[in-house]
Parts: C-alpha cells; structure tokens; sequence
C-alpha cells in the first residue's frame, strides 16, 4: 500500500485542507507577519529569503558554511538580482558551499528525503542556510522535513517548530502532503533508533 492511501494519512489530508481554510479566513484578518532573516531552527540550520549581498557578509560572519538555494534560477536573477554564477561565485569567495536544488515555488522539493540526507551530512560539517524567495513555504517544508528525519517529529509538530521561529509560514497542500509522506519514509527509522 502506497502511504498516499493510507486511511490515516488520507484522514490528515483532510484535516490540513480545513486546517487550511482556517488559516486563510484568519490571515485575512490578521496583520502581516514580518520574519527575521536567517531564522535558525537548530544551532545549524537556519531558513532565509533571497539574500542580497548584505546577506552573504552577515551569513559569513555568522559561520555558514553551506548554502542551499530552492529557488529557480530565473527567480535568483529576477528577485536577487544576481546571476547563478555570481551567487555561486560570491559564496565560494566566502568560503561557502552552494548546492542549488531548484523548485517551483509552491511545490515541494523533489526527491525530498535525498535533500534531507544531503542537509544531515552538510548540518555535520557546519552551519547550513536553506532559502528560496520569500522563505515561507519551500524553505520551511524543507526545514520542517529536516526535523521529522532527526528529531522522528510528526508533520505538524516539526510545522509548528518552524512556525515558532517562523510566524509567516505558509504551505501548500503539496507541501504538506509530502511532509505527510516524508513523516512515513521516517517512521521506522526513528522506531529503530528509539529501540
């Protein structure tokens, strides 16, 4: 059985397609939440919005040694203003790895487990900042990710721990549905690792 047809997980399909509609009726309400950028999670890994050139020199003086880019290119050059090779360029004159995984904005990553693995051995070495544009739903479905890998958090619980440092979050259906699945891949390793 696939885990997409899991009654359970189907079940908290539903509930997030509610938990959804709440959301919107509230934030129309609400007034607009300002982040921090870069916004850490753990002590070595942190989410962020398009950097500017600020952004590099406050990253390197913090100690990032790794820096993974969701957007796509197009959105780099347009909202960053920089071309993919003079990001990377800057990065490595920094003293930064870039590894650049693009996604569509409003997706979540493919191969998400992959970029999860990818961010435990980059995390191991030093500090890691994941951004896309905004920083509210590709890098926290990411970060969120992260957390149900390395802490065996369930899906809401690790959204919630982005939220706390995040208040701007805001995940599409599929990127919650594939931190459903994400929550699923993990459960028996951290079953295994709690045995």
């Amino acid at each position: 059985m696939r885990p997409s047809d899991n009654p359970s997980i189907r079940r908290r399909k539903l509930e997030a397609v509610l938990r959804r509609l709440n959301y919107i009726i509230s934030a129309l309400n609400a007034p607009v939440a300002k982040i921090e950028c870069p916004y850490w999670i753990t002590p070595r890994l942190a989410g962020s919005c398009m950097p500017g050139r600020g952004d590099i020199e406050k990253w390197a003086e913090l100690g990032v040694k790794t820096v993974v880019s969701l957007a796509e290119a197009w959105e780099i050059e347009y909202y960053g203003r920089w071309g993919l090779l003079e990001l990377r360029k800057t990065l490595m004159n920094k003293g930064m790895k870039w590894i650049h995984w693009p996604t569509p904005d409003g997706y979540p990553p493919r191969k998400l487990d992959e970029l999860v693995e990818l961010l435990k051995e980059e995390a191991a070495k030093g500090s890691v900042v994941v951004h896309c544009v905004g920083g509210i739903g590709r890098t926290p479905t990411v970060l969120a990710a992260y957390l149900i890998a390395t802490r065996c958090m369930k899906a809401d619980d690790a959204i919630r721990e982005v939220e706390r440092v995040n208040p701007a979050v805001s995940l599409t259906d599929q990127q919650y549905y594939a931190l459903l699945e994400i929550e699923v891949t993990y459960r028996d390793k951290c079953r295994e690792a709690r045995a």
